[in-house]
């Protein structure tokens, strides 16, 4: 109750995003709950996520809080080999904030087999999440594992997750490409266009999302035409999210005009642009 009243508190403005980071950077370690660490985990995600779209606001604090959750998560893997299912949950987190040149070698070297951790098998589904992971942030030999990947694991999931690592890499031309296929393409099954709709966008590459902001909203006309299951998750993932005054005038804008969209669609641009001022309140009231 402790926790999530914390976190209510940066979500309603009462407290700065950064005052919760530190207190969780302090006291999370201390955790044994699974549900509990899962929670203040996801919290931490979900700040980190916040922190991407203030960029290029409080830069170095966002590069500092980075680097923080990586070694705070790594040393916790490290820490818990006595307990296979806390150390996976951290090593799960670790993968996830592998966002930094020094950790995302790691990763590279672990799916090499140069170096290992004690009570951590990397299986086909960690596998992938590394190698999401690493096309995500384009490192050098990210292309070359999704290949090889790809060859090794042709089943439904894989053929899923090679699509997200495929989708998040930082491309602008790319990610068009795919845009257009989410709305074009019906050769592409539904599960396989979700998955590209989730992984299109990663916080962190705020710019390629700004890129087509404009043109995503203009044509929610074109895309409501897909049906309610389709838009349930354009809604959920591509209304753009840039944490600025600009995107809630943009917001405000679509919602004006939305005489032709549904109810659902509408009440998703009013969730966005109440999150937007959420956001812009939390970039206000940081004082790193």
């Amino acid at each position: 109750m402790l926790w999530q009243s914390m976190w209510d508190s940066v979500i309603d403005g009462h407290i700065g995003i950064d005052r919760y980071i530190n207190v969780a950077m302090v006291n999370v370690p201390l955790e044994t709950d699974y549900s509990i660490l899962s929670q203040v985990v996801a919290n931490l995600k979900q700040a980190k996520t916040y922190l991407d779209r203030m960029t290029p606001s409080h830069k170095a604090y966002t590069a500092k809080v980075t680097k923080a959750l990586g070694q705070v998560s790594l040393r916790m893997v490290m820490q818990n080999q006595r307990d296979s299912d806390l150390q996976r949950r951290w090593f799960n987190a670790y993968i996830q904030f592998a966002q930094y040149s020094q950790a995302l070698d790691h990763l590279d070297d672990l799916l090499r087999g140069h170096t290992q951790i004690a009570g951590i098998e990397l299986d086909q589904t960690t596998r992938w999440q590394i190698i999401k992971q690493l096309n995500r942030f384009a490192t050098p030999t990210s292309k070359r594992w999704l290949a090889q990947e790809r060859r090794q694991d042709n089943s439904a999931t894989g053929q899923e997750a090679a699509i997200a690592a495929e989708v998040s890499r930082p491309d602008a031309n790319a990610k068009r490409q795919w845009l257009a296929r989410i709305k074009h393409d019906n050769s592409l099954s539904f599960a396989k266009k979700r998955i590209a709709m989730n992984a299109l966008y990663p916080s962190e590459q705020k710019h390629f999302s700004q890129a087509t902001a404009e043109q995503r909203l203009d044509e929610l006309n074109e895309f409501e035409q897909k049906g309610i299951v389709f838009m349930r998750s354009f809604n959920q993932s591509l209304i753009p999210l840039t944490c600025s005054s600009d995107n809630i005038e943009r917001l405000t804008l679509a919602i004006n005009h939305s005489q032709e969209l549904s109810a659902m669609t509408v009440r998703a641009l009013q969730e966005a642009r109440q999150e937007e001022h959420r956001c812009v309140d939390m970039k206000a009231k940081l004082q790193p």
